[in-house]
């Protein structure tokens, strides 16, 4: 099974997205800033990355 990681903070639009793609049997997997995605980036392994061009870095610690 290809495995997506979706970067969207739209949360409609990413739900949108994942509906259609887990309907063509894909895994998605949602964060919504940058920084989620760098730590579900190095944590996970993803066959495929869709990344919103415009998403905000998230909150650093």
């Amino acid at each position: 099974m290809t495995k997506i990681l979706l970067v969207e903070d739209d949360k409609n639009i990413s739900e949108m997205v994942t509906e259609y793609l887990t309907n063509d049997t894909y895994k998605v997997t949602q964060v919504y800033d940058g920084q989620a995605a760098i730590d579900e980036f190095k944590t996970g392994s993803y066959d495929l990355v869709l990344l919103d061009l415009m998403i905000p870095m998230g909150k650093r610690a």
